[in-house]
């Protein structure tokens, strides 16, 4: 599943990053360990195209390079993830992992999707780190969830968090939309599923 920023959120970021120098708050929801409202621009940064694309294109890369991405499987009997070789899963996994590394052998790319065992709930966290000191650059959480009380059918939840490459928070993109792609921000919704999560700052932090 590619969950990438489409045209018209890339202009939303880059106009405001380029007009404001305060923090601007569409919604006062906050939903995670660093307690920033889901859609706020932080000054200005000329790295914020870059960011974008290396998002894009990271996500385009995988979709048409699956046997390149490494996958590993939390499972309930193990402390460390296992590798999943020939697709064959093992059984009680926690969650998925998929790592992307270039070509030195760095991991580029890390995302984690734990398990659902309801079938009511999607979520994935995804980070994109710089491959020089191993930080992380972009951070998405995607949620795609039922029971959201303001649409029929999936709600699709995307925060992206851009950081510089020593790890200074850039901007903060939200999008919530339904399986027909609607813009569900200015309903009444219900968030059944938003667990807490925090936003690993280094690559180490999660390769211990």
């Amino acid at each position: 599943m590619n969950a990438t920023l489409n045209s018209d959120m890339k202009l939303f970021l880059l106009v405001f990053s380029l007009g404001l120098s305060f923090l601007l708050s569409a919604q006062n929801r906050e939903l995670n360990n660093l307690a920033i409202a889901e859609d706020s621009v932080f000054g200005i940064s000329s790295s914020l195209d870059e960011l974008i694309h290396i998002i894009e294109s990271t996500q385009t890369f995988i979709s048409t390079n699956q046997e390149q991405v490494e996958l590993l499987a939390i499972v309930d009997s193990s402390q460390y993830p296992v590798k999943v070789i020939d697709g064959n899963w093992p059984e009680n996994v926690i969650s998925s992992i998929n790592i992307l590394k270039n070509i030195s052998g760095k991991v580029k790319y890390y995302a984690e999707y734990p398990t659902s065992e309801s079938g009511d709930w999607f979520i994935g966290y995804r980070y994109y780190f710089n491959e020089s000191n191993g930080n992380t650059i972009a951070f998405e959480r995607m949620a795609n969830f039922f029971n959201s009380e303001c649409t029929e059918g999936v709600s699709k939840e995307l925060s992206t968090y851009f950081f510089t490459s020593e790890g200074d928070l850039i901007a903060k993109a939200y999008s919530l939309t339904s399986s027909e792609n609607s813009d569900l921000t200015d309903r009444l919704c219900f968030f059944p599923y938003d667990y807490q999560y925090e936003i690993i700052k280094n690559i180490k932090q999660i390769m211990k």
